[in-house]
């Protein structure tokens, strides 16, 4: 959790969704499925996490 600016109750999440970090990696664009805004999709990863 090296992000400790950001109010994580305001993110989404991603879960159970196979191979998500992957796809993600490779430009694949997934939608949040669960945490608190479930509108916001992933189009990247962090450049410190990836």
């Amino acid at each position: 959790m090296h992000n400790t600016e950001s109010r994580f109750d305001e993110w989404g999440e991603i879960r159970d969704v196979p191979n998500a970090w992957e796809r993600i990696k490779t430009g694949q664009a997934i939608q949040a499925n669960a945490g608190a805004d479930r509108s916001r999709v992933a189009t990247k990863v962090c450049s410190t996490c990836g």
